[in-house]
């Protein structure tokens, strides 16, 4: 945000900033989350239909070294806040691209406007995050979009313009990792 700008010129790209904060607070908690649930279990911990209960006696000397299974894992509280969280930051920015999508049709020169397809890839993006598989590349994609000035665009442009004014000084120059597997 500049000097002189106010909240509502740019609340999308503030937004964003602070939805990919959230979103790695998520990720983190969810992580944590899973190491505390696995610090429990070998500490005798396990899940139960009414919570967590601990082994004792014999059965902690029966079933004390049995592997972990999903129904076995005792559920840590970070882990679940954590997945609520990541939701939680998955609904807000599907509402923000749904607005966006709005300004985008009613308010054209809006900074706040998002383009049908960028809402769409933000949407396929964001749920692909949540499967656990996508955290890592959904945290990389919605960083840059939130953090690079001009997001992927100004990235995109960024790369090319050094690319040419690379290529205008050492003939043949290719950027890595194209660059890199020249010998």
């Amino acid at each position: 945000m500049k000097l002189g700008e106010s909240l509502s010129d740019n609340w999308y790209g503030l937004g964003g900033q602070g939805n990919w904060f959230f979103g790695v607070g998520a990720a983190l908690a969810g992580v944590k989350g899973g190491l505390n649930s696995e610090r429990m279990y070998g500490e005798g911990i396990r899940r139960g239909l009414s919570g967590n209960y601990p082994l004792t006696g014999r059965n902690l000397s029966l079933f004390g070294k049995m592997p972990a299974t999903k129904a076995s894992m005792p559920a840590s509280s970070l882990a679940k806040w954590g997945g609520i969280a990541g939701k939680a930051s998955f609904g807000a920015g599907v509402v923000m691209d749904g607005i966006g999508v709005y300004n985008y049709y009613n308010n054209p020169d809006s900074k706040n406007k998002v383009h049908p397809a960028k809402a769409g890839l933000n949407t396929t993006i964001g749920a692909y995050g949540l499967t656990g598989a996508g955290t890592i590349p959904a945290l990389l994609y919605f960083g840059v979009d939130a953090l690079y000035p001009g997001g992927w665009e100004g990235y995109g442009n960024d790369y090319q313009s050094i690319q040419s004014q690379n290529a205008a000084i050492v003939h043949g120059f290719i950027t890595a990792p194209y660059g890199s597997q020249k010998f």
